[in-house]
């Protein structure tokens, strides 16, 4: 058996494939929100189309629980469950703050990364609007994603997070095309700054996050005209790429998360106010708090600081008559999110977070738990939920593999690019 064999095999997964054995390059792109209930419509579009028709798809894909962007990201990324990587949750835990830090610096992550990776093997890295790739040494050409906190100027952080050059390049050409984070505007800036490294710098591995999908279902809902119009964005920006690269590119395209319809918002830390055991801020913020709960849409985690077990008991009769959860989070998706006394103190917020995990909420189909009450649709569920796949496809015909979760992308890009993690 030689090293390449071997690799496979430890690395628990089997592909045969073509003559050629590795890629000369490969470009990832994340459909963000894209779930594999949406394909179908999806197909109707004829860039995506003809890719699925000239290659390989992977329906009905088991997602990765914290099934929000960032975790996701990250364990694309590394290969691995939030446990082991780092990133539990887009933001941090500060539920004195109405707007926590995003997780998007790559120095929170705790396990090695694809980029990491090619770069040992001598081959460069493009990210564009990836999660959890700000202040990378080791991406070549780095637009991160990236969020400005209070006083903060948002084009001065990117450009200390990223590549300098690449940034400031995109945007002179393509400035003008943003309207902040709004969409359609800032996918549209993405891919055009992604066709540029194409052409100019013939990166080895890229990495493209698109978001208008996402963005259109939690504000106008799933199959809404808005949510159409999305895709057949993502279907226009797929036809520019595969027009830009050459012929030795391999394309994966992939789902982070899918997302379900909700019609009530509901914040489980208001019951902690009401019952006295935290100061509420107008702002959503708490005060004073002896415990409070991290919303993550589809789920919510209870933090005590100093609750006594009649008082915990309190809060969960409060829960129980809101009718809001379908059920308690597991000890085993808790431990795989990272919800756990090892990983919490490895947090950037570690310090200051002085609490432990009690017990996590799934909410019921139909409710998300936030203070944000404009969502049509959003994600953050269990696994088990119904209607709630992923998908990834890449550009290879009859593509042999044993489809077993997301992490499957993973995989595929390592065995594509000779990585090794």
């Amino acid at each position: 058996m030689n090293a390449e064999t071997a690799n496979y095999f430890l690395h628990g997964f089997f592909i045969k494939k073509k003559e050629g054995s590795i890629a000369a390059k490969l470009l990832l792109i994340s459909f963000d929100a894209l779930g594999s209930d949406a394909l179908d419509e999806m197909m109707t579009r004829p860039v995506f189309r003809r890719f699925v028709e000239n290659g390989t798809i992977f329906r009905d894909v088991v997602g990765s629980f914290v099934s929000n962007t960032y975790p996701i990201h990250a364990s694309i990324a590394t290969g691995k469950p939030p446990r082991d990587h780092g990133i539990i949750s887009n933001t941090r835990i500060d539920p004195g703050n109405p707007k926590p830090r995003w997780r998007y610096d790559s120095r929170e992550l705790r396990a090695k990364t694809i980029w990491q990776a090619a770069k040992e093997k001598g081959l460069r890295t493009a990210a564009v609007l990836w999660p959890v790739t700000a202040f990378s040494k080791d991406i070549a050409y780095n637009v991160p994603e990236s969020a400005a906190g209070m006083g903060e100027n948002q084009v001065l952080l990117n450009l200390r997070a990223g590549s300098k050059w690449t940034q400031l390049k995109a945007l002179l050409r393509h400035g003008k095309i943003l309207r902040g984070v709004r969409q359609p505007n800032l996918d549209r800036f993405s891919t055009l700054t992604m066709l540029d490294i194409i052409r100019e710098d013939r990166p080895d591995l890229m990495l493209l996050h698109l978001t208008v999908y996402d963005s259109a279902c939690h504000a106008c809902g799933l199959g809404s005209p808005e949510a159409s119009a999305a895709m057949d964005e993502l279907d226009r920006h797929l036809g520019m790429l595969l027009d830009a690269i050459t012929p030795d590119t391999r394309v994966i395209i992939f789902s982070d998360h899918s997302q379900l319809p909700v019609s009530r918002c509901f914040d489980p830390n208001t019951i902690l106010a009401e019952l006295g055991f935290a100061d509420r801020n107008e702002d959503g913020s708490l005060m004073n708090a002896r415990a409070f709960f991290l919303n993550a849409d589809g789920n919510a985690v209870f933090f005590n600081r100093s609750l006594s077990d009649d008082e915990i008991a309190a809060v969960e009769s409060r829960l129980h008559d809101a009718d809001v959860a379908e059920r308690k989070l597991t000890e085993a998706e808790l431990e795989t999110a990272g919800f756990t006394a090892e990983r919490l103190a490895t947090l950037a917020e570690a310090e200051t977070l002085d609490a432990s995990v009690v017990f996590g909420l799934a909410a019921k189909v139909g409710v998300y738990f936030s203070i944000d009450k404009t969502h049509r649709a959003t994600h953050g569920y269990p696994l088990d939920y119904e209607a709630y796949r992923v998908f990834y496809a890449i550009s290879e015909k009859n593509y042999r593999f044993e489809p077993k979760n997301i992490l499957d992308v993973t995989k595929i890009v390592c065995h594509e690019s000779g990585l090794t993690l």
